[in-house]
């Protein structure tokens, strides 16, 4: 495949563009906000560089889409895809830190930080009970490595965790995986 018009865009665009110019000259690219860019970006590029799809998003002159995200499913949901176009993904170790973000947002919750920190600003004190996590019905949308590194973490605080994919099966180290169709199910009380 020989690639030579790669049109980038995403919320890096412009950190990529920084980047990358210089160091490939056998290559043009061109560096477009998400909002700017136009069909003339599509009739001009080979491949496309992004989060997602934007603008006016076209696979008529691709050859080559890459996702700088961990997933291609924004690429996917509800479009053709033409087979003689190769969809890429960016590839690393990203379980490990988003479900460290991901536990600290459930860990504010349950501590009530929010409304400790309004309380305070009302010059208040309220006790509030904290809640634990295990006793908490918590469901992850996607059973893949992401998801499932957040499930293993927060298995460690006594969670149950609940997986949502397309196919509904069974994943370790979910206690129960439900199809997309079914997620109804997976957050009823």
């Amino acid at each position: 495949m020989n690639i030579r018009r790669i049109l980038v865009t995403g919320r890096l665009y412009a950190e990529l563009a920084a980047l990358l110019p210089d160091k490939r000259p056998d290559k043009a690219f061109r560096f477009v906000a998400e909002e700017e860019l136009t069909d003339d970006d599509f009739v001009w590029a080979d491949a496309y560089v992004g989060f997602r799809p934007a603008g006016p998003f076209s696979l008529a002159n691709l050859r080559w889409v890459h996702s700088l995200g961990a997933g291609v499913d924004a690429f996917l949901w509800k479009r053709e895809w033409k087979k003689d176009v190769l969809l890429t993904r960016t590839v690393g170790s990203f379980g490990e830190q988003i479900a460290e973000y991901c536990l600290s947002y459930l860990l504010r919750d349950a501590q009530c930080h929010d409304v400790y920190a309004w309380y305070q600003e009302q010059r208040q004190w309220k006790p509030l009970a904290p809640k634990r996590l295990g006793e908490q019905r918590i469901v992850i949308y996607g059973t893949g490595e992401i998801g499932r590194r957040i499930a293993e973490t927060l298995r460690l605080f006594g969670v149950s965790p609940i997986g949502v994919s397309r196919s509904g099966r069974d994943t370790p180290p979910f206690s129960a995986v439900y199809r997309h169709e079914e997620a109804g199910e997976a957050l009823a009380c």
